[in-house]
């Protein structure tokens, strides 16, 4: 709840999507020509191909959102969403994590006398990251990320005590 209040006073607004998500939109983000099958998670008796399996990840939902919304609106678009992702566990349910996701584009500022407004940037994300965590009281660290979804040379695992708490990239 913490995490949501700091972010909308960043500019961010929540978004809620599906817990399902498609086989289609999950290769979109994988550089791999094929999905690994072991993290993916197949609903017996799927609606629609889109919605086939739960949600490794919150990346391809609100990625989606965020193309559903530029149709819309040309100016910045700031969007997080905080629920479950789906993890395989051998011989037992899904390990189901919380998981914030967060996304940025377009002019951070309103247009104005004063310029056109800042397009984002990695360190802006990276900012943004280290200064919600310090005001959860957590210290962070950046170690260069394997992350391949995202640009090589803008890309960053947070790190928390040791442990990759997640990434920031672009």
């Amino acid at each position: 709840r913490q995490m949501g209040h700091h972010l909308s006073g960043y500019g961010f607004q929540e978004i809620i999507t599906y817990s399902l998500t498609g086989r289609d939109m999950l290769q979109r983000l994988s550089p791999e020509a094929h999905l690994q099958e072991s993290i993916l998670l197949r609903v017996a008796n799927p609606m629609t191909v889109e919605q086939e399996y739960l949600r490794p990840n919150l990346r391809p939902n609100l990625l989606a959102a965020l193309a559903a919304n530029r149709r819309y609106q040309d100016d910045g678009i700031r969007f997080f969403e905080i629920g479950k992702i789906y993890l395989p566990r051998s011989g037992d349910l899904p390990d189901e994590r919380d998981t914030l996701c967060g996304l940025l584009t377009g002019p951070g500022l309103e247009k104005s006398w004063q310029g056109d407004g800042e397009m984002p940037d990695f360190f802006e994300a990276k900012g943004i990251v280290e200064s919600l965590l310090r005001q959860l009281g957590v210290t962070a660290g950046f170690e260069e990320s394997s992350d391949e979804s995202l640009n090589s040379t803008n890309r960053a695992a947070v790190v928390v005590g040791g442990n990759r708490l997640g990434v920031v990239g672009e």
